[in-house]
């Protein structure tokens, strides 16, 4: 008997969420949760704190609870521009 496995890949949901800069100080911010399946091994997420990006700051935890904080140094964006 041979038997020959397969890995097959993590489905992993989306989310999109939009953020509306104005002209306050505070930084802009949003969150929201990512579900994870995966049938050849635990599914869960690799928590990250404070991961830096272009446009602001990334975090999640294991159970896929995000949230994104833009950072309010940028003045350039332009309204009707989507920035990823």
């Amino acid at each position: 008997i041979n038997i020959l496995g397969t890995n097959d890949a993590a489905v992993l949901s989306s989310d999109v969420k939009n953020l509306t800069e104005t002209n306050a100080a505070a930084d802009i911010s949003t969150s929201g949760t990512l579900t994870i399946s995966d049938v050849d091994s635990d599914a869960h997420f690799v928590a990250q704190a404070g991961t830096a990006g272009l446009y602001g700051t990334f975090a999640i935890d294991a159970d896929g609870a995000w949230t994104y904080t833009a950072s309010s140094a940028h003045d350039e964006f332009v309204a009707g521009t989507t920035y990823t």
